[in-house]
């Protein structure tokens, strides 16, 4: 088991177009599709306070995909596979791809935090260059643990882990939140896909920590 703590953390579910997503896929996955012709994007965010590569902040875009599970086993809460991973630290990008084969970008990225007691916000950019700007509402956090699966591919086979995420999870669709998309290539990996800067669904974390599981191949359905 494999532990990082964090201080904060933000998600948005976005409605993506489906041909556009599954160009980010391995074989093997699909998009979810959550209506005819989209499927759904995450743009994820943490503070991470706690690791064995120290604190840093993470910005993660995601894929929703149908989870998986062998016969006998509880699906997990949601399945994703990031198709774009940026850290504040090299040590974490490094991490992150070795441990868990996870993309990792090129350069350190800025990630701030900010907010009040009714929105979170996180800011995200290149050196001087915006990025964009993810802003979430907040309601009621409840504190519990969720199961998530995460993909990911080395360039030739598929895997798959369980995270377990606990903490105070705020979780709605009351259309509170919003992402400000900056001219920037990483922006760009969003606003060619998504079809709306209002998220569809936002979550919101207080300080929680994440469990990693076994990395495991993944071999696909029958």
């Amino acid at each position: 088991m494999t532990r990082y703590g964090f201080d904060r953390a933000l998600s948005a579910l976005f409605l993506a177009d489906y041909d556009g997503l599954r160009a980010q896929l391995p074989d093997g996955l699909w998009p979810l599709e959550a209506q005819t012709g989209f499927g759904i994007v995450a743009v994820t965010a943490f503070d991470f306070v706690d690791s064995e590569v120290g604190a840093y902040g993470e910005l993660v875009f995601s894929v929703l995909v149908p989870p998986f599970a062998p016969p006998g086993e509880a699906l997990p809460d949601a399945a994703y596979f990031p198709f774009f991973l940026a850290t504040t630290t090299e040590a974490s990008r490094t991490h992150a791809a070795e441990r868990w084969l996870l993309p990792a970008h090129a350069s350190c990225l800025d990630i701030a935090f900010d907010g009040d007691e009714s929105r979170r916000f996180v800011t995200v950019s290149d050196g001087d260059a915006p990025v964009l700007r993810l802003q979430v509402g907040e309601i009621d956090a409840v504190a519990g643990t969720r199961r998530y699966q995460c993909f990911s591919s080395d360039g030739e086979a598929l895997h798959r882990v369980f995270i377990d995420i606990e903490g105070a999870l705020d979780e709605h669709e009351e259309e509170r939140g919003h992402l400000e998309l900056a001219r920037h290539p990483i922006a760009a990996l969003l606003g060619d896909v998504i079809e709306d800067e209002l998220p569809f669904r936002e979550q919101s974390m207080a300080r929680g920590e994440q469990r990693f599981g076994e990395l495991l191949a993944h071999g696909g359905r029958a």
